[in-house]
């Protein structure tokens, strides 16, 4: 049981071949058919038994016969043919079975009672694929090109025999291929050489076999048969390759729908009522407010149909998922093996040349490439995973730029709406970036929100609630990209608006307050981010209490920012903020989601800096649970995961383990560096610790060149402060004393200087804690450097 030229048919005639001796006859029957098993019986078992050339004839002599014998029915794929018809009633023999059909896996007897096709393994398809082609021995220099094709056709044999023979035939040498298939498949595209005929199917090759099978469910016409050739012109825009199409997401596309337009609802009753506690907006504001209403009906209606499936469709209209018609839908497609049905995990997947084949089939077109690649969209909009949104957007991209090549694209509607984007659009690229942001992938979550913004700007202002949700999405990208500039910009537009729109004590503005506390935090403006967050905090305590999720993250925020004033009575209160942060985070919201984690892992910060043995014992704890929690929910490589192995190391580092310390921020940093640039604000920053980490080793020399690349590469690069930014003060610090430790003084008092004047330029009304500290460490080292002026440097 498999796809289409998966082998099945050489499979079976093999084994007869290499079995022969154990059976006294092998009959061959074409299962594609009544009219084929009634021909093939008659040809291939009355003769032989000598009896009445029709089929019941030969069942009822191979039912008598008592020598062992093998019949093989191939390719039994109709669904409409009864198998139980043609299985002889007495059996002296053995059967074997080839089908597309997984319902005829009920018919096997033996262990399992079916062997699924999966494809060649690398090795034997390249082999296979130079055998046909006629590729002298030894095929060493070949086989990785052989590779190549075998995994463009998904490891199929039919499709690899066809592919060698090709190049045995000389219509290309075997590292031209790839290009040659290009080419050919766009020729036959361009052509339309859809197939029309069900005869001669042993002489075409496996991408016609599939078309066959389309051709068979078009031609059934009926319910069923139309509902799954839209779910298939739809799942060829899905991704399937890792965990396959779950059921549930279809299921989903409507009954979240549901909720989507409850909640709609209630928002508009909130703007509403809000509206009616506000004076009369000013005549620009209620002008765009209609422009827009106006404009987003005349898209809605006429320039972006809602492309879905129309089983999806009337569910939606509906609200009832009729789950039994679309389980026949998705029958029709796996009774022809054009989709494959898990029964474990309820999810359906293609095979890679069947993903190719209904995506790109040479009777469907570009404009209906749009149709699908959209319907694939809309459908995967409201409940999405990553691959399938990358997937459908690279789909969405290249087939709008053919439509541009081929001047195809449609009239626009009115010139606001650039390229057709409209609400729905809008709404759709919002949620696209969202997936795309939590899985750490910032810049194409950027792209998709300056989009959204930029529509909303256009048609709405920043007066309006949904451009400035969409402007703090769109900050929150730069601000995870470490360019705390233009996030605390695009912060402060938004924070603007809101004083002037909503009030100084509304919801939006506090909690806009709070945000652009945490830019000015990584911007190393340290005092005005305590003031905004403070009165964050404040406001939102006395609208919502403490336990709302927005205060608390205002308070973690809060936690972080005095944590860096550095004094005994700062840590107190931090602590004191981060444990009220974490305790209401874990009633609130669970112990491990993910933005618990974040103040747990916040928490573990004070341990690190106040040194508190049993604070540290416990921290270590945490950041364990934190980071395999981090790994699990967001992978191996996130960004966030990779912070979790530096704050552990810090954590280790306290405790007095160094080399583990070490070796974690090492494992971590090359994949951040990677994914994140080596210039990114969090790079640098893991690189500053594992210069402290060297000094507390003792490894000066190591130290020194490290300290000077980073803190020279943080002068340059570092937002807000600058060269003046907290994380490099701390580095010149650890490169102070490094340059005492090897008897450099004039280096040391010159990097003691510039750290000082930071901390001045920072601080400005008081001496800041850390600055205190070092003003009395040059004093001592000075003076050691005095006595041991004679004695050389403390350490070679």
């Amino acid at each position: 049981m498999s796809w289409g030229g998966s082998g099945k048919t050489q499979f079976a005639c093999k084994f007869a071949e290499e079995n022969r001796e154990s059976f006294w006859g092998v009959f061959w029957v074409d299962g594609s058919s009544r009219e084929r098993l009634r021909q093939t019986f008659s040809q291939n078992v009355s003769t032989v038994g000598k009896v009445e050339s029709n089929e019941k004839a030969a069942l009822r002599w191979l039912s008598n016969c008592t020598k062992p014998w093998l019949l093989i029915i191939d390719n039994a794929d109709d669904p409409d043919l009864d198998l139980n018809e043609y299985l002889p009633r007495r059996w002296r023999g053995h059967i074997l079975i080839t089908t597309r059909d997984p319902l005829y896996k009920s018919y096997g007897t033996v262990e399992t009672g079916f062997f699924e096709f999966q494809g060649l393994e690398n090795n034997e398809a390249s082999f296979l694929l130079l055998t046909a082609a006629g590729q002298a021995q030894p095929w060493t220099s070949n086989v990785r090109g052989g590779r190549a094709i075998a995994e463009v056709f998904g490891h199929l044999a039919l499709a690899i025999t066809h592919a060698g023979k090709t190049i045995r035939q000389g219509f290309c040498k075997l590292h031209e291929y790839l290009e040659y298939h290009k080419r050919e498949w766009e020729r036959m595209r361009l052509r339309r050489q859809a197939v029309k005929s069900l005869h001669v199917a042993d002489d075409l090759d496996v991408l016609t076999t599939f078309e066959l099978n389309r051709r068979v469910i078009e031609d059934r016409a009926n319910k069923a048969s139309r509902d799954a050739l839209q779910v298939l012109d739809t799942f060829a825009f899905l991704h399937d390759q890792d965990n396959g199409i779950r059921f549930d997401i279809l299921e989903r596309a409507i009954t979240n729908a549901k909720a989507e337009n409850r909640q709609q609802l209630e928002q508009l009753q909130e703007e509403v009522q809000a509206r009616a506690s506000r004076p009369p907006p000013p005549w620009s504001v209620w002008y765009k407010d209609i422009l827009f209403a106006i404009l987003a009906s005349f898209t809605r209606t006429v320039a972006h149909p809602c492309y879905l499936m129309y089983i999806i469709r009337v569910g939606r209209e509906s609200e009832d998922f009729d789950s039994d018609r679309l389980r026949a839908a998705l029958r029709q497609l796996t009774q022809s093996s054009l989709i494959i049905h898990n029964d474990k995990s309820d999810s359906y997947s293609m095979h890679p040349l069947v993903h190719k084949w209904a995506q790109e089939r040479p009777d469907m077109s570009i404009a209906e490439q749009g149709v699908w690649s959209e319907a694939a969209a809309v459908l995967l909009y409201s409940q999405i995973h990553l691959a399938h949104v990358a997937y459908v957007r690279d789909c969405q991209q290249s087939i709008e730029q053919r439509m541009r090549d081929k001047r195809m694209a449609r009239m626009k509607p009115w010139p606001v709406f650039d390229s057709g984007f409209n609400k729905e659009k809008a709404l759709m690229y919002a949620k696209f970036s969202i997936v795309y942001a939590q899985h750490g992938k910032w810049d194409e979550a950027r792209r998709l929100q300056l989009a959204v913004r930029d529509f909303t700007m256009q048609v709405l202002g920043m007066q309006h609630a949904t451009t400035r949700r969409i402007t703090l999405a769109l900050s929150a990208t730069p601000f995870h990209l470490g360019q705390s500039d233009d996030a605390a910009a695009l912060q402060k537009e938004v924070l603007d608006a809101c004083i002037a729109h909503l009030g100084a004590e509304h919801h939006d503005t506090l909690t806009a307050k709070g945000i652009l506390g945490e830019s000015r935090y990584l911007q190393g403006r340290v005092s005005d981010a305590k003031s905004l967050q403070q009165e964050a905090v404040s406001g939102l305590t006395k609208l919502h209490g403490i336990n709302n999720e927005d205060t608390l993250n205002a308070i973690d925020g809060l936690g972080r920012t005095v944590l860096k004033l550095y004094s005994e009575e700062d840590m107190r209160e931090s602590q004191r903020l981060h444990r009220q942060a974490v305790d209401g985070m874990i009633v609130l919201l669970g112990r491990t989601h993910l933005r618990t984690l974040i103040a747990r892992e916040n928490l573990c910060q004070v341990a690190v800096q106040t040194g508190d043995e049993v604070l540290l014992k416990e921290a270590h704890e945490t950041m364990l649970e934190v980071l395999e929690m981090r790994k699990e929910k967001l992978g191996k490589e996130h960004a966030y995961t990779l912070l979790a192995m530096v704050n552990l190391a810090l954590v280790k580092s306290g405790q007095g383990d160094l080399e583990g310390a070490d070796n974690l921020i090492h494992q971590g940093l090359p994949i951040a560096e990677r994914n994140l640039g080596p210039d990114h604000v969090a790079c640098l920053w893991a690189r500053y610790h594992i210069g402290k980490i060297w000094v507390k080793q003792k490894r000066w020399e190591e130290a020194e060149l490290h300290l000077i690349d980073c803190t020279e590469r943080q002068r340059n690069l570092l937002q807000g402060r600058g060269q003046y930014h907290p994380d490099r003060l701390g580095a010149l610090i650890e490169l102070a004393t490094v340059h005492h430790a090897r008897g450099n003084m004039e280096e040391c008092n010159r990097v003691v200087d510039e750290a000082l004047m930071g901390f001045e330029k920072v601080t400005k009304t008081y001496e800041h804690p850390i600055a205190k500290k070092l003003k009395a460490d040059r004093q001592r080292w000075n003076d050691e450097s005095s006595k041991l002026a004679r004695t050389g440097p403390l350490v070679d």
